[in-house]
């Protein structure tokens, strides 16, 4: 997907994702570089989309 198009999406999509890969209370963290949060914590996240996450950001990242 292509970063302009994921910096459109709504407070409401985004909110999807979340609750997809974050466990239950999840906060969305401030990021200083634009109005919307776009950032979770990778502790935050369900044990499977962890470790995916966790592979991502040691192999492509």
């Amino acid at each position: 997907m292509a970063k302009e198009e994921l910096e459109g999406w709504t407070l409401e999509r985004r909110t999807v994702i979340k609750d997809f890969v974050g466990r239950p209370g999840t906060v969305w963290l401030k990021y200083s570089g634009g109005e919307r949060p776009t950032k979770i914590c990778l502790g935050d996240f369900k044990p499977v989309a962890r470790a995916w996450g966790e592979w991502v950001a040691r192999n492509v990242a």
